[in-house]
């Protein structure tokens, strides 16, 4: 179950924005929350804003994230990854895009994530929640071309 899901430097985002299903102390409506463990999260929610406020990108960034764990292996190493940075900061234009989600998977938390350019993978992690408060490294990858 998806806690929260995080991307930076992609499309609309320039600075890192979180998607956070915790209940965040809501009390009303208690049919809509669940219990993972300790945690409580939404079972739902709605994304909301002005026109051009990001609601798309949003969604955008989740199915990019998707896309990219189920078909990275499918491809070839010369092939273009299809990220697109946000390009309306000459800094930010060549730097990798941020993608990292906070997922409970049988009761444990795991926290997985990757930093990506068009043309190569600068960082992927995985970490696992140890039950005392703090994470167990999984794995840990620093970027080379592909």
């Amino acid at each position: 179950m998806l806690q929260e899901f995080t991307v930076g430097n992609f499309l609309s985002f320039k600075n890192p924005v979180t998607l956070d299903l915790s209940t965040a102390g809501i009390t009303e409506y208690p049919e809509n929350v669940f219990e993972v463990g300790k945690k409580k999260l939404l079972k739902g929610a709605v994304v909301y804003g002005a026109n051009s406020s990001g609601k798309t990108n949003l969604l955008r960034a989740m199915s990019k994230m998707r896309h990219f764990v189920l078909n990275s292996s499918k491809g070839s190493s010369q092939d273009e990854i299809g990220v697109s940075p946000f390009l309306l900061n000459p800094e930010t234009e060549h730097k990798p895009s941020f993608f990292e989600v906070l997922f409970f998977l049988d009761g444990e938390r795991h926290r997985y994530g990757f930093e990506v350019s068009q043309e190569k993978v600068h960082g992927e992690w995985l970490f696992e929640n140890s039950g005392i408060g703090r994470h167990q490294q999984d794995f840990q990858y620093a970027g080379a071309d592909l």
